[in-house]
């Protein structure tokens, strides 16, 4: 399974910047195309996606470290 091009982009935002939690407007010009990546990709997401994010609270993500 290959990542995904999108999450390799926002994984490396988040890590230069430090970023342990982010929104969807700290990536948001990463996000231009696919607005709900994040939802979509989080962990336990009805649609069986790979889970890149884990949802902290409400519009609030962390990388998916496991």
């Amino acid at each position: 399974m290959s990542r995904s091009k999108l999450f390799d982009r926002i994984q490396k935002k988040v890590l230069r910047n430090s970023l342990k939690a982010f929104r969807v407007k700290d990536v948001r010009n990463i996000l231009t195309k696919s607005p709900s990546f994040l939802s979509k990709h989080c962990e336990g997401n009805p649609g069986n996606y790979t889970p890149y994010f884990k949802k902290i609270d409400t519009g609030l993500y962390s990388l998916n470290t496991t």
